[in-house]
């Protein structure tokens, strides 16, 4: 399969470990220090305070899936890898959630409670919306509409969205407390409804006349917003967003469970951080997922803060763990299901409770294996060691993958004979899904202007029509869905338990200098012209040498090896050295633009990528080393992964960069 890059050169060099105080370079000797500011922190009594607001059941409005799921996900986050309290969390969620309640809350448990360089979060899942902005005050929306959220009771009798006027008084009533507020918005505000993969997170504007200002947003407004749609440009908070102010947030089915697509691939990429982490560090990535899935989607990060660490806190653990208690009986209850991605038959090592360091010399005081996973917590039975004590830490050490299929929704289905055909081949087919809603697919087929159709999550076409004339258009169209599973399921493989850590970066060649498109606020979405090249680095930053293999995964469906250059060739990175390749961008003949995802895979054994580059799922297809992960990697391509071994996560490590290849358009004056 063809690259839409070129090959130019590449180098590896030497990079010293010492010296360094980026926050994404964490030695031992700075987790240290991380764990001593933690202490500190302690000490000095400041507080982590957050007001989690998730909604899918509404009053007056059409209900979603994912938001409570959301909280829940963000929850565990700030509680485990952040050290937030359980009672400095307050959750509210659905019949909860009512314009009062998230007013008053934001009042009593954020504003009144926060003192100086206290921590503070404000997330919010579920409806956004529009409503007139009132005629009586300075026009601070050009469309004289304001953005909202939408509360549980909203649109029923005399009760209104929250604007953004009094969102952003009672943050400036919060930053005049503290200057440590982050605020994350998993909802969308264009009022337009469109067909998605998931729901999208919008209902109608309300048109009714506006009711008077909230006695707290009297002399609020007035100044330029970003391009999120909410925060004041002169505002001390960092606010990220699910979307433009146009745009529209989606739903996205993981294992079959929902989630905002950006609130679960910003917590995924928290998650996975090695010790303190930037917001810029982490939005870099979550913005690449959701844009590779959903191309009309693009997270916003806004605030002068965007560089610092994610919450203000840069003594968070480096590892991903969950907190476990003892259920008796030699069994195990952990504070984390299916929403963090548990898996029944998984194991996980148990440290005391307060460790901060999960390998050696550290060692645990048990091991269990998960029995049950439910929604929001797991239960497992001791296999060695024991007993375990009360807010003691799980690390996953082997991880269970769940069978992995492909849905599909088929659109007007009975008006198309050419569509019926199409999916009577594809049911033959064991990882391929058809759905019967039109809500939670992969991928949508339908036939239009004489032509098969395929859409990915969002009305973006994501292959070449087929016309429905064309005596092989079964087969090619089958072959294009083929494509797009083995490419979402190795897009979708990663490693959150993982001891080892690498860097990858992009820069921009220009001339003889490189520069960085991913610390730029200008680039938030990074766009390359067909042609331009740039540089990838990878950095290994353990002291171990690791086997490094870079495949491209484009969004014409193509997955292609950049390295190493011949496949099956293995090719070692020392530890603390760092690998470097120039590349150009190219563009297929009939695309003005794609999506590339560079994955970067880092083990500690040879594995050969090489056969997932064939793209197509045919065969019995096998990796080279003939180990669990091999095999994974092999039954991704299938699309299957049952029966497959437990597979280790101590000894790999994924990584990605995406970024956008464009023709460059040309003025008639230029011509």
């Amino acid at each position: 399969m063809k690259s839409n890059i070129a090959i130019l050169s590449f180098s590896v060099v030497l990079v010293s470990g010492f010296g360094c105080t980026h926050p994404e370079r964490s030695s031992l000797a700075e987790e240290a220090s991380a764990a001593l500011l933690g202490s500190v922190t302690a000490s000095t009594g400041q507080q982590k305070l957050a007001l989690l607001v998730g909604i899918d059941e509404y009053q007056a409005v059409s209900d979603l899936d994912g938001c409570v799921n959301d909280v829940e996900n963000m929850k565990g986050l700030l509680r485990d890898k952040f050290g937030f309290e359980e009672n400095n969390i307050k959750v509210l969620r659905n019949e909860e959630a009512t314009r009062e309640t998230i007013i008053e809350s934001f009042q009593t448990h954020l504003i009144a409670k926060a003192s100086k360089d206290d921590i503070a979060v404000f997330h919010y899942s579920g409806h956004g919306s529009q409503m007139r902005d009132r005629t009586d005050a300075s026009k601070d929306e050009p469309d004289q509409y304001d953005e909202t959220i939408v509360p549980h009771d909203s649109r029923t009798a005399n009760v209104f969205d929250i604007p953004d006027d009094s969102i952003n008084a009672l943050l400036r009533l919060l930053s005049d407390k503290t200057d440590n507020v982050t605020v994350i918005l998993d909802s969308c505000h264009s009022g337009t409804a469109v067909r998605a993969g998931g729901k999208v997170r919008t209902v109608k504007k309300d048109a009714r006349d506006p009711p008077p200002p909230d006695s707290f947003a009297t002399g609020a407004r007035g100044t330029a917003e970003g391009e999120g749609g909410w925060r004041p440009e002169d505002a001390k908070y960092v606010l990220l967003s699910g979307s433009r102010s146009n745009q529209l947030s989606h739903e996205l089915s993981v294992d079959g469970k929902s989630h905002g697509a950006f609130t679960y691939f910003f917590a995924k990429e928290v998650r996975e951080a090695r010790g303190g982490v930037t917001y810029r560090d982490v939005m870099d990535k979550a913005i690449g997922n959701v844009n590779a899935r959903y191309p009309s989607q693009e997270p916003q990060i806004e605030g002068t803060l965007a560089d610092n660490y994610v919450f203000s806190d840069e003594s968070s653990l480096a590892q991903n763990h969950v907190l476990a208690s003892p259920q008796g009986r030699g069994r195990v209850l952990l504070k984390a299901g299916q929403i963090q991605g548990l898996t029944t038959g998984s194991v996980y090592e148990v440290y005391a409770p307060g460790t901060k360091e999960f390998e050696p010399p550290a060692k645990p005081v048990a091991e269990i294996q998960l029995t049950r996973v439910d929604p929001f917590s797991a239960e497992g039975t001791i296999l060695s060691g024991g007993p375990v004590e009360e807010a003691s830490r799980a690390v996953e050490r082997q991880h269970r993958y769940a069978d992995r299929k492909l849905r599909i929704y088929y659109k007007d289905l009975s008006e198309s004979e050419t569509l019926k055909r199409i999916k009577a081949q594809l049911d033959q087919v064991a990882f391929i899904e058809p759905l019967s809603e039109e809500r939670g697919y992969h991928l949508l087929l339908h036939e239009r202007d004489g032509a098969i159709v395929t859409e990915g999550g969002d009305p973006t076409e994501i292959s070449p029509r087929v016309p429905i004339n064309d005596a092989d258009v079964v087969e090619r169209a089958v072959d294009q869905v083929n494509h797009w599973a083995s490419w979402f399921n190795v897009l979708s493989i990663g490693n959150a338990s993982t001891g080892l850590e690498i860097k990858v970066d992009i820069q921009r060649v220009e001339g003889q200098q490189t520069r960085s498109p991913f610390n730029n606020p200008e680039e938030v979405n990074v766009e390359f012209n067909v042609g331009e090249i740039f540089e990838i680095s990878v950095e290994n930053l353990t002291n171990d040498d690791l086997y490094l293999t870079v495949l491209d995964l484009s969004t014409d469906g193509s997955i292609a090896l950049v390295f190493p250059a011949a496949p099956g060739a293995q090719e070692i990175l020392a530890g603390k050295e760092t690998w470097k390749k120039k590349l150009r961008t190219t563009l297929p003949p009939n695309r003005d633009s794609v999506k590339d995802v560079l994955k970067v895979f880092a083990t500690s054994h040879p594995v050969d990528f090489s056969f997932l580059t064939q793209g197509a799922v045919r065969g019995d297809v096998r990796g080279g080393s003939n180990d669990p992960l091999s095999e994974l990697l092999a039954q991704a391509v299938r699309g299957v992964t049952r029966g497959v071994e437990d597979v280790e996560l101590d000894n790999w490590v994924t990584a990605e960069r995406v970024f956008r290849v464009k023709r460059q358009t040309v003025s008639r004056r230029e011509q």
